[in-house]
């Protein structure tokens, strides 16, 4: 019964080595594969941020883009009212150009006539 119990205690440790040889095996596996993770983990952080930059700097353009057109907006709206004074003012200056050929039609058919009379006067005198 020594024996037996002698090797009942011999497989046991046997048993209890080969898997506490297992177990480190597999925790030696758990750690690399946590590595791995943790080099995952740290590689997809970098990307993260990477693109988190770039979302910033896009954002900032695309802002950029927007305050450049409003002011673009901004301008075409004075530039059209701008427009539309220049074409009330030369609407203006052509009904004025209109007045001023009928005021000279008519002093050119004044002048015509006080020259008419003029010239029957000098001829009568004559």
């Amino acid at each position: 019964m020594a024996e037996s119990t002698t090797e009942v205690i011999t497989k046991g440790l046997a048993s209890l080595g080969q898997a506490q040889s297992d177990l480190q095996g597999t925790l030696e596996e758990e750690r690399r594969r946590t590595a791995g993770l943790k080099q995952q983990l740290e590689e997809l952080t970098q990307q993260l941020t990477l693109l988190s930059n770039d979302n910033v700097q896009l954002l900032g353009e695309r802002q950029l883009r927007l305050d450049r057109t409003e002011k673009l907006l901004v301008e075409a709206k004075s530039l059209e009212q701008d427009t539309e004074k220049c074409s009330e003012r030369t609407s203006d200056l052509h009904r004025q150009m209109l007045e001023l050929r009928d005021t000279q039609r008519k002093e050119e058919l004044h002048f015509t006539e006080k020259m008419n009379e003029l010239r029957e006067k000098i001829i009568s005198a004559k």
